[in-house]
C-alpha cells in the first residue's frame, strides 16, 4: 500500500505531523512524540546530508492557545483546522482512577469531535487516546490496542470496537493504536519506519535504548492492578478459575460452579472478556505460571504441573506461543532477585 511506502528523500517535503494536545494530556506522550520524530530527522540527516527532514512535528489542539499538560507544563498549540496535518498523533489522557478517566472523556467532547473530524487523515493513538477516539464512534468495527490494565473498562465502554488485548501496537488501515504509558515510543517508531524505512527505525530505537522488537503486552500484565476495573461477575469467575488452574475445567463445570447455564456463561464471557471460557482459563494458567516463574524456585516442569499441564513440552510450547519467549527466558528476565 502506498500509505506504508518509504518516502523519496531527495524530492519529498517534510510530512507535517500534528501532535494533538489537550489540557491534562500526559506530558511525556506529547513531548516524547516530538522528540522521537526530531531524532529521526537528525539521524537521517547524518546519513543523508542532502535529504529533506522526514517530519515537521507541530503541536496542535482543538483551538489555538496555551495547553496545560498533566505535570503542569504549559505549551503553545496551533489550531488543528489551521495546520491540516498530513497525519495526526494523539497523546494519552492522564488519570488516577477509572472514574477520573471517564470524567475526563466527558470534559473533552470538543477535542474528541475535533479528532473525529480528521479521522480520514492517518491517525496514531497512544495509550488512553484509544478511549478518546472510540468515544466518537470512529473506531466502531476496527481493531485497536489499549493499555492492558484498561481492557475490561474499554470492552464494557465500546462493545463495537474490536480490542486486541495482547499486542502493544495494532494497525487497522490508516489508524494505528498502541497500549502503555510509553507507547508514544511505539507510535513514533511506527511512523519512522513507515516513512523512513526499517533501518532508520532500528537506528532511532538504538539511540533511544529501546528493544527493537516489542509488541506483546502479556509479559507486563498484573491481575492485581486490573481488579478495580472488573465487574462482580468477573471477580466470581476469577475466584473459581484461580482455584482450578491446575485442573481441566469444562464450560459446563464452570457454569455449574457459577450457578448459570452454558449459554448464559458464554454470552457473559463474550460481553465481559471478549473471549471464550477456554481461552480465559488458558490466560489464567499463563498468569499463574508467570507468577511462579517470578517468585518461586520450582522447576519448569513443576510449574507446568501446577498450572494444569501434564506434558512439560506442551506447557513450554503454550507459554512461548503466548509470551513470545520460553519460560526459562521469562524467568531469567523477570524473576525477583534473591
Amino acid at each position: 500500500m502506498a500509505f506504508f511506502a518509504s518516502m523519496n528523500p531527495s524530492t519529498t517535503n517534510p510530512r507535517v505531523a500534528g501532535i494533538f494536545a489537550f489540557d491534562g494530556a500526559l506530558a511525556s506522550g506529547i513531548t516524547g512524540l516530538v522528540d522521537v520524530l526530531r531524532l529521526a530527522n537528525t539521524i537521517r540527516h547524518r546519513r543523508q546530508p542532502q535529504a529533506a527532514p522526514l517530519f515537521d512535528p507541530v503541536i496542535v489542539a482543538e483551538r489555538a492557545g496555551r495547553i496545560t499538560l498533566s505535570n503542569g507544563l504549559e505549551i503553545s498549540a496551533r489550531a488543528l483546522a489551521e495546520v491540516d496535518p498530513d497525519e495526526l498523533l494523539v497523546g494519552g489522557l492522564d488519570y488516577r482512577d477509572p472514574g477520573e478517566l471517564v470524567a475526563a472523556l466527558k470534559s473533552h467532547k470538543r477535542a474528541i469531535r475535533s479528532v473525529a473530524e480528521h479521522s480520514e487523515t492517518p491517525v496514531s493513538l497512544c495509550c488512553t487516546a484509544s478511549f478518546l477516539v472510540a468515544d466518537s464512534g470512529v473506531l466502531d468495527g476496527r481493531t485497536v490496542a489499549t493499555s492492558w490494565w484498561l481492557v475490561p473498562l474499554f470492552r464494557r465502554s465500546y462493545p463495537n470496537v474490536l480490542l486486541d488485548s495482547e499486542r502493544i501496537l495494532v494497525r487497522d488501515g490508516h489508524i494505528v493504536s498502541a497500549g502503555g504509558v510509553t507507547s508514544f515510543f511505539d507510535v513514533a517508531l511506527e511512523a519512522v519506519e513507515r516513512h523512513g524505512g526499517e533501518d532508520l527505525r532500528k537506528a532511532v530505537a538504538s539511540v533511544l535504548v529501546l528493544e527493537r522488537e516489542r509488541n506483546n503486552q502479556a509479559t507486563f500484565v498484573s491481575q492485581a492492578l486490573m481488579d478495580d476495573l472488573r465487574t462482580p461477575f468477573a471477580h466470581r469467575v476469577d475466584r473459581v478459575i484461580q482455584n482450578a488452574t491446575h485442573t481441566e475445567l469444562t464450560v459446563s463445570e464452570l457454569a455449574r460452579r457459577l450457578n448459570t447455564s452454558d449459554r448464559t456463561l458464554l454470552r457473559h464471557f463474550k460481553e465481559e472478556f471478549g473471549t471464550t471460557p477456554r481461552s480465559y482459563l488458558r490466560t489464567a494458567r499463563l498468569n499463574r505460571a508467570k507468577m511462579l516463574l517470578e517468585t518461586s524456585a520450582f522447576s519448569i516442569d513443576q510449574i507446568g504441573e501446577k498450572c494444569g499441564y501434564t506434558d512439560s513440552s506442551a506447557f513450554r510450547r503454550s507459554f512461548a506461543r503466548q509470551m513470545s519467549m520460553g519460560p526459562s527466558e521469562y524467568r531469567r528476565r523477570f524473576a525477583l532477585r534473591r
